[in-house]
């Protein structure tokens, strides 16, 4: 089929109750009414189609017969390829059915409103019952079997018209379509699931999809089941081993018959009566239908993704939108850190550690379905997003719980709730468990250089506030840039920018600092502005050095004052960073923004957030000693010990630390997030 170009994300889409208005002017006119302004796509070269009123000539009251009982198979695929919304129409409640349709009866205009949820409110189009017919008189998109049920045909073009055309509803996934249709979170499941509920009558039933198309690839997995493409479980029967009784909203008969060939495929001596009878088979009508049946095995090695179609009881809801920003509040990747992600701490009444609160968290990422170009690997430019569940811990046994804070975070006293889990789709959803005040939800992209907007939809079954979280509130911030120039090398301590931190007159006691370096450019350059941030490929071996009671360190020296790292270690990241605690009387410290390799240059921002107000002012580096000495390395810097970080080795450049960033000397990098799925938070040494 040929399909229309999409003109904008819901050009159509309006208020319900504008919708209910547009009708009522379409029903005083009283004839019937040509949908100008969405039109279907044109039948492709050499297929016969005719346009005609779904509703046909027979005289009907309502799109929804009498006594009317819904079944999975009353939904059939047509041309389009939506099998994600036909099986979500095929699963949903015929009463949740009901309350799209604004309006259910028949009448000579043709005209009906249907509803949606969009980013938690619920907005309507207005169709008419017009779709393109077969020469045999069937319906080429959506249609039914079942004579007077009109309302999958009107669904599916409402769908494409809410989203301006029908090829911005090709290919999707079932928590969109599920969130689209409901304003409810599907539940997404880790593997297969035995449904032990199922029976004769189902309470649910669960989506699944099966393995994407490989090279070489029929289309046909040897399960016989369609690459790439949605199915429902309706049941599962039996006990050792189970079998799966499947359906699929495109299947005919022929395949049913011949491309599944298991062990319960049909006319198959395993088939008892009794099986048959739990089972629900019915040899003749069965297969027409779309059912069919697999094995244990062959539903676990068939299938990729699962989720249940369920309706969660979550009357509680808030709504949230953020901006994920390229190279700022985006990235929760090995590169980037918490930091300038948007954190989120949820709070509800009795709130404890032995008391836990399910929270679903469903992120849309704004304008983006039919967005890219048709046959693309990302036809609709989605981009890698998701939540992280951390949990702060206190720094004792005993301890008051620990505030979310650039300090807690380094010093490792927070932990990860499971991985962080980044997914390519519109619409996404998770459940979380909180049992205490400590949890935090960070929502980041998986890539900091991209700009995202998201909705966030929280949903739970008890009232909760949602509390945006900063975490450089009550920090006193101070900043500077600076630049690398060619010839350093590993003399670092020679040639690397000083930067002197002091604490404001009339400030009293200890000192916390955290001290975060950042690349702008791999190459000289100035930057647009002390805030820019630039994600490049070519990023140096940088670190972090502090030493107390200095204001400024004399070169080729390593006076034994350095107070972090004990250990000096390099990493290619775009930020890295360092805790400090700094007695009152070890101030002021130099800082040294340190590349490894003599030809690095380049632009860099020091961030310094700390518990007193503090300055940071850059000094110029002092002239070289005219010896080094005793017990210096060649490069200029003090061995410290087998441990340490060596300096010498091959002229022009060192070899990086195997550890990552740089930490807080004794550190247990156990605290830290560590590599996890390729996610890592830089607020702690990598493992």
């Amino acid at each position: 089929m040929s399909h229309d170009d999409p003109l904008g994300v819901h050009a159509f889409a309006m208020d319900p109750a504008a919708a209910l208005e547009k009708l009522a002017a379409i029903e005083a006119a009283g004839v019937y009414w040509e949908d100008a302004e969405f039109s279907l796509p044109a039948p492709a070269e050499g297929r016969e189609r005719k346009l005609r009123r779904v509703a046909g000539e027979a005289e009907r009251t309502s799109i929804f017969p009498a006594n009317y009982v819904k079944e999975l198979h009353d939904v059939k695929q047509g041309e389009v390829n939506d099998c994600f919304l036909m099986v979500a129409m095929a699963a949903l409640p015929l009463e949740r059915i009901k309350k799209l349709f604004l309006s259910s009866e028949l009448t000579v205009t043709g005209a009906y409103a249907v509803q949606f949820c969009h980013e938690g409110k619920w907005r309507a189009v207005v169709v008419n019952d017009q779709v393109w017919h077969t020469a045999k008189g069937k319906p080429s998109y959506c249609s039914t079997a079942k004579d007077g049920v009109l309302w999958p045909m009107l669904l599916e073009k409402a769908y494409a018209k809410f989203y301006n055309s029908y090829r911005a509803v090709e290919a999707g996934n079932l928590t969109e379509a599920w969130y689209d249709l409901t304003g409810l979170p599907s539940v997404r499941q880790r593997g297969p699931d035995t449904m032990p509920d199922s029976g004769a009558a189902p309470t649910r039933f669960q989506i699944c999809g099966s393995v994407p198309i490989t090279k070489n690839n029929s289309g046909w997995t040897k399960e016989g089941l369609r690459t790439k493409h949605a199915y429902v479980v309706e049941r599962v029967v039996g006990s050792s081993p189970l079998i799966y009784r499947v359906w699929d909203p495109h299947q005919t008969a022929k395949d049913c018959m011949e491309k599944v060939k298991g062990p319960y495929r049909y006319g198959s001596a395993k088939w008892t009566a009794a099986l048959k009878a739990a089972a629900g088979l019915d040899e003749e009508r069965d297969p027409e239908r779309g059912y069919f049946f697999l094995s244990q095995a062959e539903y676990e090695n068939g299938f990729q993704s699962y989720t249940s179609a369920v309706l969660p009881d979550v009357p509680h809801e808030e709504c949230v939108e953020v901006a994920l920003g390229p190279g700022r509040d985006g990235g929760n990747s090995m590169h980037y850190t918490f930091r300038e992600n948007h954190i989120f701490q949820v709070v509800w009444e009795g709130a404890s550690a032995d008391k836990s609160l399910p929270i679903w968290v469903t992120t849309n990422q704004a304008e983006q379905r039919g967005g890219g170009a048709a046959g693309a690997d990302n036809a609709f430019n989605y981009k890698m997003c998701g939540c992280t569940l951390i949990q702060t811990t206190p720094e004792k046994a005993g301890a008051k719980e620990v505030k979310v804070s650039p300090a807690a975070f380094v010093a490792g006293r927070y932990q990860q709730v499971g991985a962080p889990m980044f997914v390519m789709q519109r619409t996404y959803s998770e459940m979380y468990s909180l049992n205490s005040r400590d949890h935090y939800l960070v929502v980041s992209t998986d890539d900091p250089g991209v700009h995202l907007p998201l909705h966030l939809t929280f949903q739970a079954a008890q009232p909760f506030a949602l509390r945006r979280v900063t975490l450089m509130d009550g920090w006193e911030p101070a900043s500077a840039v600076g630049a690398w120039a060619p010839g350093g090398g590993q003399d670092f301590v020679a040639r690397a920018p000083q930067f002197v931190l002091q604490a404001v007159e009339g400030e009293e006691g200890d000192v916390v600092v955290h001290v975060v370096l950042r690349q702008l450019s791999s190459k000289l350059a100035t930057p647009t502005s002390p805030r820019e941030a630039v994600r490049t490929k070519g990023k140096h071996n940088i670190s972090i050095l502090a030493y107390k009671n200095h204001t400024g360190v004399p070169p080729g020296t390593d006076t034994g004052m350095r107070i972090s790292p004990a250990k000096v270690q390099f990493a290619n990241y775009a930020e890295v960073s360092l805790a400090l605690s700094v007695a009152r009387a070890e101030l002021p410290v130099t800082l040294l923004a340190a590349a490894a390799k003599a030809e690095d240059a380049g632009n860099f921002e020091l961030h310094v957030y700390a518990s007193r107000r503090v300055t940071l002012e850059p000094v110029k580096t002092p002239a070289r000693r005219a010896s080094a000495p005793a017990g210096a390395a060649p490069g200029g810097v003090r061995r410290v010990s087998k441990a340490a970080s060596k300096p010498g080795g091959k002229k022009g450049g060192s070899k990086p630390a195997s550890g990552g960033a740089p930490r807080k000397t004794g550190a247990k990098p156990a605290g830290a997030l560590g590599v996890m799925k390729g996610v890592a938070d830089m607020y702690g040494a990598l493992e």
